[in-house]
């Protein structure tokens, strides 16, 4: 089941990474972007910890995210994965490095980036 969570994820990362893609060429405003799209469909609010835009490996920090399962944290690891394989032309791994526990409804996600 998990599985499927982060397949839905990476297909909605890819349609955005392809639709950004239309608009902009640049990584950064491309990553720039994708944060506020995320922000404006609900979904939480991404910021860039440690990103080289070169290779896009890092660390992405998602909080406020409305999300309280597991599963949902899966969804968010497939749409991050799916966007940053349009935006580079490859695949890459998204790992949850760490999840901090709700503190006034508010939960934070710490993704690591790096190759598949």
């Amino acid at each position: 089941m998990c599985s499927l969570y982060i397949i839905i994820g990476l297909s909605i990362g890819r349609t955005y990474g392809t639709l950004l893609k239309r608009f902009y060429d640049e990584r950064e405003n491309l990553l720039s972007n994708f944060c506020n799209l995320f922000k404006s469909n609900g979904w939480g609010e991404v910021s860039l910890i440690k990103v080289d835009y070169e290779t896009g490996y890092g660390l992405i920090n998602v909080s406020s995210f409305p999300f309280k399962s597991t599963l949902s944290e899966n969804l968010i690891r497939g749409i991050v994965a799916g966007f940053l394989e349009k935006m580079y032309d490859r695949k890459f791994t998204v790992k949850k490095l760490e999840s901090v526990a709700e503190v006034k409804d508010v939960r934070k996600l710490v993704l690591e980036v790096n190759c598949k």
